[in-house]
């Protein structure tokens, strides 16, 4: 009997223990904000208008790459003034390859937490991190080379996907995987790139554009600039970003919380059933 006890505290244990979890976890959700209404202009969602445009989206910027190559991706400029397609600024990236290796950024939503004052990098493991963009017909924007001859490869979608395999890896990944324009050559003068967006699942994108620089098809540093990137609507009405707060997984620890505490309950009846039967089955004394 003295084991059931044992068994039973512990149960009763895990069964707090889950329900602290599932408590806390609900209070840390409804801290965190919800998904911030995006401005359009002109009927476009701008992911970069001009540095100090305050029409911007997607601005925390996740940088990506080949294992062990980190270093060669170098911070971008968002306030490059010397080459520019529209407005007065633009962006330029460097990023160095070495044999067949890889880098690149993604622009993504960002999570802002309870206790957070600024967005933070999200690679698909928090809620609530992207919007809904049903309706979009295209992404659009301009790019340019230093030189000519830079091959890039342009994206959207795709965080929470693997790039290379294709295949989903996190819980709150975009709801398309990437959307590509290939590999394309710059030149030494801006031209403007499109990718489709129709007939795609955009209902949650956490990351609404990005680019990978590859040593297969280019060698050394990799200088290059963008600028307008916005994606255009069929009409100016955006679809409200969806908001959850709970899915089934969340439900988790309240069914170890039931499970344990029944199981506890019965061992805890049949502690009592016993403890009553040995009290009958003792012998009476003159």
């Amino acid at each position: 009997m003295k084991l059931a006890k044992i068994a039973k505290t512990f149960l009763l244990g895990i069964a707090v223990i889950c329900l602290l979890i599932f408590v806390i976890s609900l209070l840390l959700r409804y801290m965190t904000p919800n998904v911030v209404k995006p401005s359009l202009k002109n009927g476009n969602l701008y992911i970069y208008d001009d540095f100090s445009s305050n029409y911007n989206h997607y601005r925390v910027k996740g940088l990506i790459s080949s294992k062990g190559r980190q270093n060669l991706v170098k911070n971008l400029d968002e306030n490059f003034t010397e080459a520019v397609y529209s407005g007065e600024s633009s962006i330029r990236s460097q990023i160095g390859v070495q044999d067949d290796s890889w880098g690149g950024w993604m622009f993504t939503y960002g999570y802002y937490g309870p206790f957070a004052t600024e967005h933070n990098l999200n690679w698909g493991d928090h809620r609530n991190c992207g919007y809904n963009l049903t309706g979009a017909e295209s992404l659009t924007f301009s790019a340019s080379g230093e030189t000519g001859g830079e091959r890039i490869e342009f994206f959207f979608g795709g965080l929470g996907w693997d790039l290379e395999t294709g295949r989903r890896t996190k819980r709150y990944a975009d709801s398309t995987p990437k959307l590509t324009t290939g590999v394309v050559e710059l030149t030494d003068e801006f031209a403007e790139y499109t990718i489709s967006l129709k007939n795609v699942d955009l209902s949650y994108i956490s990351s609404g554009f990005g680019f990978i620089v590859s040593g297969n098809y280019n060698k050394e540093n990799v200088v290059f600039y963008i600028d307008d990137i916005k994606i255009s609507f069929s009409d100016q009405v955006l679809a409200p970003s969806k908001q959850t707060f709970l899915d089934f997984r969340d439900l988790i620890p309240v069914c170890i919380t039931a499970i344990t505490t029944i199981i506890a309950a019965l061992i805890n009846r049949d502690v009592k059933h016993r403890e009553k039967a040995s009290k009958k089955k003792a012998p009476v004394e003159d």
